[in-house]
């Protein structure tokens, strides 16, 4: 796995958000880095509920984009499965 950060996390003006944001953003990469296989890491995914990100498999890749005031926003991590 190789995963790539894209772009930085657009962070709220409220600091109690913009923690929320950052534990989320950091949990993303953790679970990201303990999985071994493609499959491991989308059965952890699975079982976790983000408020500030949204993500997605591709067939050799996983896509992670930050959500702005309801809005899908930039892709921030890129992970290549090949």
């Amino acid at each position: 796995m190789k995963p790539t950060i894209e772009n930085a996390p657009k962070l709220f003006a409220d600091t109690a958000k913009k923690f929320d944001q950052l534990c989320e953003f950091h949990s993303i990469l953790e679970y990201i880095e303990e999985s071994k296989t493609r499959e491991e890491l989308k059965e952890i995914l699975k079982l976790k509920t983000f408020e500030y990100f949204l993500f997605g498999f591709g067939g050799s890749h996983l896509w992670v984009r930050q959500i702005i005031r309801e809005e899908i926003g930039q892709q921030v991590i890129f992970v290549d499965f090949n």
